[in-house]
């Protein structure tokens, strides 16, 4: 797997695309991508397609949860995103046990997808330490350009969630 840069700790994120954890599920989707291209052709419209459709949702609702106006919202797209990479690893263990997928190449893709989870869980965790300490009132102003800034509680700024 490509390896990450990680971006200085002291800048907040303002883009999905700016998340590691999005980068190496992205990562993990060409992955996954490369490895069933080796399948039979017979389970192209099966096991494949079961295959690269959960690989894709962590992604794609990582970056919809971050998209989205709350803390709280964006929580639960990480939850969703857990369920479709417990789905991924289910269906990648059949894989091997019939024997499409070989121990030695199922093995980085377990350890990669409990990096993913544990990434999944520290963002969550973070996101509801905020929440539950602003009170459950951190809204974001949708602005034109895709910078979005905190207006905080009762539009006070917040100098723990983003500079004033």
């Amino acid at each position: 797997m490509a390896e990450i840069k990680e971006k200085p700790k002291d800048k907040k994120s303002r883009s999905f695309r700016d998340l590691d954890v999005w980068k190496l599920s992205i990562e993990f989707v060409k992955n996954i991508y490369r490895i069933t291209n080796k399948f039979p052709i017979s389970e192209q419209y099966g096991l494949t397609t079961q295959l690269r459709r959960p690989a894709i949702s962590i992604p794609s609702n990582i970056a919809e949860g971050q998209g989205r106006d709350s803390s709280k919202e964006f929580r639960q797209f990480l939850s969703f995103a857990m369920g479709s990479l417990a789905e991924l690893e289910t269906r990648l263990i059949i894989a091997n046990k019939i024997n499409y997928l070989a121990d030695d190449e199922l093995n980085p893709f377990i350890g990669g997808l409990d990096v993913i989870r544990k990434m999944i869980r520290s963002l969550s965790n973070s996101l509801k330490q905020d929440y539950e300490n602003l009170g459950k009132h951190v809204f974001y102003r949708k602005q034109k350009t895709e910078n979005r800034k905190p207006t905080g509680v009762n539009g006070k700024c917040i100098e723990n969630i983003a500079p004033c």
